[in-house]
């Protein structure tokens, strides 16, 4: 009786850990988001929660909290849905620093986009937690895209759901 009752802690102190870390990482998240005109198809390699103060190149601190400390300056939060690069650079939602990452890669060959892509990464504010989110790539699409549930997307942004066929096109930012 004493084993088997050591034997169901055990496995439950085992299943809460295994559990705390699914809570903590969360890998490979495509979607697709209109920015400036273009369809993007972003994936991210992996959204990890903060648990400890991170530095930024400006010397900016961000806390797990969503607090920075910018040089010099007084602590101000950050907004649910903000973002924050690794050079400091604050950016109002997601849709905002994936304009900026795109106005950057105008000009440049797929290749060159997608190695600058390769291993670049920013922080989001959500509700009250800040997440790292490694990017893995992030391209134009050049044709039809079908999605898991059956909805297909256009290069230029319009869609159709496959459930009503229901036509409608993606704002910036969707």
């Amino acid at each position: 009786m004493k084993k088997v009752c050591v034997l169901v802690v055990m496995s439950l102190v085992v299943m809460t850990t295994a559990f705390a870390q699914d809570q903590d990482q969360v890998r490979d998240r495509d979607r697709l988001m209109l920015v400036d005109g273009d369809v993007l198809q972003i994936r991210d390699r992996d959204q990890i929660r903060l648990k400890d103060k991170a530095t930024l190149a400006d010397g900016t601190i961000l806390s797990a909290d969503g607090y920075i400390q910018i040089r010099d300056r007084d602590r101000l939060r950050l907004n649910d849905g903000e973002c924050i690069d690794p050079e400091g650079v604050r950016y109002r939602n997601e849709y905002h620093y994936r304009f900026k990452m795109h106005k950057n890669n105008q000009g440049l060959t797929q290749a060159q986009i997608q190695a600058r892509s390769q291993n670049r990464f920013h922080y989001v504010y959500i509700d009250g937690e800040v997440i790292k989110v490694l990017n893995q790539s992030q391209n134009k699409i050049e044709k039809q895209v079908r999605l898991g549930d059956g909805t297909t997307v256009n290069p230029d942004g319009s869609y159709v759901r496959a459930r009503d066929q229901d036509q409608a096109r993606l704002r910036d930012g969707e």
